[in-house]
């Protein structure tokens, strides 16, 4: 990863085509340019080590970013989104002093606009009425996340199976001597 020099009009498009762009002017944007640093990652780099700690959040700029989380199950990683130019990542950040969550890497290499805790305080003093236009932003964007996951949740609670219909599967693929031997067994009162 490098530092490198911001070039506001590549930047500046970037951002006005994505959701924060669509509620901040120009200038705005280039004001906000102002308390970021823009950073290169080369290919297959890492941006984010999930459950290492960190005060800043990242905007891509130029190419995508991979976020995946641990699965402790198969020791792998398990791919959650890629995201594109103009989109958001690690702003909880900004926030509290928590381990990161998700792992993430610039597959292709990437530019990253990276807004830190202490630029973030600063937008907030030195810029207030843009600090707190960004922040809604940001909690609008969470919002969005946060309303995609429950209806995740609620998708995959409407899929699972119960056990009646288990038993019904059950039943129909069972012949029915087999089924009254296990309805004996259950009569026993042996089981648990």
């Amino acid at each position: 990863m490098n530092v490198i020099s911001k070039d506001i009009d590549t930047i500046i498009p970037t951002l006005e085509n994505s959701r924060l762009g669509a509620h901040l002017s120009r200038e705005e944007l280039e004001m906000l340019t102002g308390f970021c640093e823009l950073r290169h990652y080369e290919p297959g780099e890492t941006v984010i080590v999930e459950g290492s700690m960190g005060h800043e959040m990242f905007i891509v700029v130029d190419q995508t970013v991979v976020v995946e989380i641990s699965a402790a199950s198969t020791g792998k990683n398990a791919y959650v989104d890629t995201l594109c130019e103009g989109e958001i990542i690690g702003e909880t950040a900004l926030f509290v002093n928590a381990k990161r969550t998700a792992h993430v890497k610039a597959p292709d290499g990437a530019k990253l606009l990276v807004l830190s805790r202490p630029g973030f305080f600063s937008l907030l003093k030195e810029r207030g009425k843009l600090g707190i236009k960004f922040l809604f932003m940001i909690i609008y964007g969470l919002i969005g996340r946060l309303r995609a996951a429950n209806e995740e949740l609620a998708f995959e609670r409407r899929s699972d199976s119960s056990q009646g219909d288990i038993d019904d599967l059950i039943a129909g693929m069972v012949p029915d001597d087999a089924l009254r031997a296990l309805e004996n067994l259950k009569g026993n009162g042996d089981g648990c």
